[in-house]
C-alpha cells in the first residue's frame, strides 16, 4: 500500500506535518483534502491504525481510489464532500485531535491532461475539483464578462495586465469559443508577451485565477477556518498547508484573530478568553531537498493552530 500511494502522489512537508501535529494511537483525526492519502497513510502509520480516521475529498477520482486502497479498515471513514460540509457528513459533536488541510491541487490533477488544470497539456478547459459541479472553466472564459474577467484576474492571480487579456479573450471569443487550456494558453502568451518578449511565462497566474474561482477556494477557506478550529479537542491541532499568497494570508490573519485577546467591555479591564495559540508564529517551509525532490514543494507553507 506505501509502495503504491508513494508513485501516485509525494505529500509535501510530511516530516514537519508528523512532528508538529497532535498525532498518537486512539486520536480522532481529520483531513479534509484526503487526495491520494500521503499525509493520512503516514499518520494511520505512526498510530499503528489505532483510532478513528476521517477524511474529505470533492475529487470523485482521489475518493475513489482512497475507498479502494482502505476498504479493509473500518475505522476509516469517508466522504465525497468538500471539508466546508463537514457538519452535513459528521455527528456535530465529533471533537477531533488533529485536522490537516492540504490546499494545493495534486500532481496527478496537474498531470492528467483531461483535467484542463494545466497549461502545459491540451484538454478542454475544466479545472473542476469536484467533477459533478456544474461551473467550470470554459463558461467562465466564455460567458463572463470582460469586466468580471478582469475583476477574477486580479483578485485571484493579482495579474497587472488583466485588462489585455480579458479584452483578448472576448475579442477571440467573437469568432468561436476558446475551448482548450492550449487556446488560452496561446491567448495569454499573445497578449503578453506583445511588447516584452522576456518576460516569465504569465500563463500561471490567470490558470491560477481561474482555477480558484472556479472552485470557489478562496471562500471556502475563510469560511471553515473557524469551523474546523472549534471541531478541535484540548490540545488540538489544525494545520493548514498553503500554496499561494492569498490562500496564506486569509490563514495567518484568521489564526491571529483567534489567538488575540479581545476587549469585551471598552471601559473595563475585562478581556475575551484565549481558545487557541500558535504552535508556529512563522509559516514551516520545506527545507531544500524536499524542494529538490519535489519543485511543487517551493511554496508550501504551513501553519498549525492549538486549541488549549
Amino acid at each position: 500500500m506505501e509502495e503504491k500511494n508513494k508513485k501516485i502522489h509525494e505529500p509535501v512537508l510530511l516530516n514537519e506535518v508528523l512532528n508538529n501535529l497532535n498525532i498518537f494511537e486512539n486520536m480522532n483525526y481529520l483531513d479534509g483534502t484526503i487526495g491520494y492519502a500521503g499525509h493520512f497513510t503516514k499518520i494511520l502509520e505512526k498510530t499503528k491504525y489505532k483510532g478513528n480516521f476521517y477524511g474529505f475529498d470533492q475529487d470523485l477520482t482521489a475518493y475513489n481510489y482512497c475507498l479502494n486502497l482502505f476498504k479493509d479498515h473500518t475505522n476509516v471513514y469517508l466522504f465525497h464532500s468538500n471539508f466546508k460540509d463537514i457538519n452535513k457528513c459528521i455527528d456535530e459533536n465529533i471533537k477531533f485531535d488533529a485536522i490537516l488541510l492540504d490546499l494545493g491541487v495534486s500532481s496527478l490533477q496537474f498531470d492528467e491532461p483531461n483535467r484542463g488544470f494545466s497549461y502545459h497539456c491540451d484538454a478542454r478547459l475544466d479545472m473542476r475539483m469536484n467533477q459533478e459541479q456544474f461551473l467550470d472553466a470554459y463558461q467562465v472564459i466564455n460567458n463572463y464578462s470582460m469586466q468580471q474577467l478582469i475583476e477574477i484576474f486580479q483578485k485571484y492571480g493579482e495579474a497587472k495586465n488583466a485588462y489585455k487579456v480579458a479584452k483578448a479573450i472576448c475579442d477571440q471569443r467573437k469568432a468561436k469559443p476558446i475551448a482548450t487550456t492550449f487556446e488560452l494558453r496561446d491567448l495569454i502568451y499573445k497578449a503578453e508577451f506583445s511588447k516584452n518578449l522576456n518576460r516569465k511565462n504569465p500563463c500561471k497566474i490567470y490558470f491560477q485565477a481561474l482555477r480558484i474561482y472556479v472552485n470557489d477556494e478562496i471562500n471556502v477557506l475563510k469560511n471553515s477556518i473557524h469551523l474546523l478550529a472549534n471541531k478541535l479537542n484540548k490540545n488540538g491541532t489544525l494545520g493548514i498547508i498553503t500554496f499561494h499568497s492569498l490562500e496564506d494570508k486569509i490563514v495567518k490573519d484568521i489564526f491571529l484573530e483567534l489567538t488575540t485577546e479581545k476587549e469585551i467591555y471598552k471601559h473595563l479591564p475585562i478581556n475575551e478568553k484565549i481558545d487557541f495559540e500558535l504552535v508556529n508564529k512563522k509559516p514551516i517551509i520545506p527545507n531544500d531537498s524536499e524542494v529538490e525532490l519535489n519543485i511543487r514543494a517551493h511554496s508550501a507553507k504551513l501553519r498549525i493552530l492549538k486549541k488549549i
